[in-house]
């Protein structure tokens, strides 16, 4: 009988710090490197001022404007463009520059991580 209560009490004392202890705080992380919702565009400057900064991407946010990569990876690809020069060899291609290469080879559907084009950088500046 002692030793059923013993034993019992000692359950009782593992329940009770098990289940009896909170830790919804150690849970509540907040992010160091980051906003939350709660914090983001608290006033009507802070909203006018994103908006101003995704204008200003638009307009030339790195060395070519946004607007100038959106045509280039899209309507380049496509069919509405026509190239002024045709590549007929290796050599032609060759002694085009390093911008209007890259461009035929976006034409070409023939991208690759060096291409300077391909950069996504532009979309992500604000």
């Amino acid at each position: 009988m002692k030793q059923k209560l013993k034993y019992s009490i000692i359950l009782l004392t593992i329940f009770v710090s098990v289940f009896g202890t909170s830790c919804k705080k150690w849970l509540d992380l907040q992010p160091q490197d980051g906003l939350t919702r709660q914090e983001y565009w608290k006033t009507k400057e802070q909203l006018d001022a994103a908006v101003m900064g995704c204008y200003a991407s638009l307009l030339g946010g790195s060395s070519i404007p946004l607007s100038k990569y959106l045509f280039i990876w899209g309507e380049l690809r496509g069919d509405m463009v026509v190239p002024g020069l045709e590549i007929s060899s290796d050599d032609d291609e060759a002694k085009l520059s390093g911008l209007l290469k890259d461009e035929f080879d976006i034409m070409r559907t023939q991208i690759a991580s060096t291409n300077t084009l391909v950069n996504w950088e532009a979309v992500y500046k604000t």
